[in-house]
């Protein structure tokens, strides 16, 4: 998950902006991924966050860490795609 935290909205709306302008691009790359403009942290904190979601994967249960190790190995391999194309 990529969430820009700046101090300045201004920036925050500028960043999210940049990635939202190359949605159809990542779409091909990782056609699950999602946008938020608006998200409130658990402190009320506002970010923009812009991420791919796994299911059924707990980071606290050892059970389900190759899963989640898999997982963010393939999006780590399709992100760096991505970047060498843009």
């Amino acid at each position: 998950m990529y969430g820009y935290r700046g101090r300045s909205a201004g920036n925050r709306k500028k960043y999210y902006n940049k990635f939202l302008s190359l949605k159809s691009i990542l779409a091909e790359f990782l056609p699950e991924i999602l946008f938020e403009e608006h998200y409130y942290l658990e402190n009320g904190k506002e970010i923009a966050r812009i991420w791919v979601e796994k299911q059924g994967v707990c980071v606290y249960n050892k059970d389900t860490w190759q899963q989640a190790m898999v997982f963010l190995n393939e999006k780590d391999a399709t992100s760096r795609m991505f970047l060498a194309r843009v």
